[in-house]
């Protein structure tokens, strides 16, 4: 449990043993791994509720690769408290622990806390379009599949970004129906929609990679292909040579002490030039 000011914010990272005065509810919905942005009650009269948020962090796939994914976590607004429930810490926790000291109510701090987790989300997302730029450098090369499943991380993480932003966006605009005066919560709204963009243009920008890349890979193999075929016709032209003249017929400068070399004179001379016939139509 991690306590800023008793008076206005308590904040409990499960698996922490919550007092029962927390609804279960509020638990319930910490706990859940797949629950949505939501809210209930948080009238304008009566300024009180449950507000549930996905913020986004970092971990790894199954590969060890980085990735980002979203998690819930749950604002229970009383009249003269926050509490806050998370299964992960929460982002941007010392800021918050800031805004508690200067906060005006439970409310204001749980949009303030709204706002951070939406700065965490264009933090990240810049983090993953900063790397999707360097990946332009590497597509031009691209041979193997490493790059392919870096990609496929970070896809998967902005599909968790656009789905959790989608819903966030949806929910901050019902709170500004009910609070259209408040200005942090505008705030917020800003930057969710940021965020948001932010996320759908660099999911766009990698789909657009990944394409490109099956295509880059492709195309290289094809030319190593290419180029192993053009390298076994000449080291085949040799063997010809040798076949012919090392049957036992009659064939020309068999006896001669000199028809060795006329014979290896002949079959390199005849692999340069099959080189470079290769060579001018762009095999190698």
């Amino acid at each position: 449990m991690t306590t800023t000011d008793p008076t206005l914010w308590v904040h409990y990272q499960l698996p922490t043993t919550v007092p029962a005065s927390v609804p279960e509810a509020a638990l319930a919905a910490a706990q859940d791994p797949h629950e949505d942005p939501r809210f209930t009650g948080l009238a304008k009269a009566q300024p009180t509720g449950m507000l549930v948020l996905r913020a986004p962090y970092e971990t790894t796939d199954e590969n060890g690769r980085r990735a980002y994914h979203t998690s819930p976590i749950v604002l229970v607004v009383g009249e003269h408290q926050l509490v806050t429930l998370s299964a992960r810490p929460l982002p941007a926790a010392q800021a918050l622990e800031q805004a508690a000291a200067t906060a005006e109510s439970p409310l204001d701090l749980a949009f303030t806390l709204c706002w951070r987790v939406f700065q965490q989300y264009t933090a990240d997302t810049a983090a993953i379009e900063a790397v999707t730029r360097q990946m332009a450098k590497r597509v031009r090369d691209a041979a193997h599949n490493e790059l392919l499943y870096e990609i496929m991380a970070y896809e998967q993480s902005l599909v968790y970004f656009t789905a959790a932003l989608t819903h966030s966006k949806a929910l901050v605009a019902a709170l500004q129906d009910r609070f259209p005066e408040h200005a942090t919560l505008h705030r917020a709204a800003v930057e969710c929609g940021q965020a948001l963009t932010v996320a759908e243009s660099t999911e766009e920008i990698l789909d657009q990679y990944n394409t490109a890349i099956s295509s880059v890979v492709a195309n290289n193999l094809n030319l190593i292909m290419k180029m192993l075929t053009s390298v076994s016709i000449l080291l085949a032209i040799p063997p010809i040579f040798s076949g012919i003249w090392g049957q036992n017929t009659w064939l020309p400068w068999a006896k001669p002490t000199y028809g060795f070399w006329v014979v290896l004179a002949l079959s390199l001379g005849t692999a340069l030039v099959v080189g470079w016939w290769l060579h001018r139509k762009d095999y190698f």
